[in-house]
């Protein structure tokens, strides 16, 4: 149980430093995040130089395999989901980074526009990434 606990917490701080690397592109490109969604948008962090460090793009609790060198991000070696297309003036709690289905058992963490960052343990998490 405590083994877990620190994976979610790891988790989460990985979605916060992803979510850091998103406020540095928004302040570069007028208030906007990359546009297109999931690892298509992460990319342009990666290959912008705002993160490239691929260990944060991957969930502790997985056993994904990160990418190599210039490798771009793929759905295969990121463990969060991104929803592009949204300003620094979108709503402040909408999700803007979270895990995938199967990251943890019954828990999500969830990013929002504003920087927030909340883990939600439930069996239905998904539903709350709207509230």
């Amino acid at each position: 149980m405590a083994r877990e606990k620190s994976k979610r917490i790891s988790c989460a701080s990985n979605i916060k430093n992803i979510r850091l690397a998103l406020q540095q592109y928004a302040a570069d490109y007028s208030g906007y995040f990359p546009p297109e969604n999931g690892a298509d948008g992460l990319e342009y962090l990666r290959k912008c130089g705002y993160l490239d460090f691929r260990v944060i793009y991957i969930c502790p609790r997985t056993n994904t395999v990160r990418g190599k060198g210039t490798q771009p991000l793929t759905e295969d070696t990121v463990d969060y989901v991104y929803i592009g297309g949204l300003n620094e003036k979108s709503a402040p709690n909408t999700p803007i980074l979270y895990d995938k289905l199967g990251n943890h058992e019954d828990f999500g963490n969830v990013g929002t526009v504003d920087g927030t960052v909340k883990g939600i343990s439930e069996k239905y998490w998904m539903k709350e990434i709207g509230k």
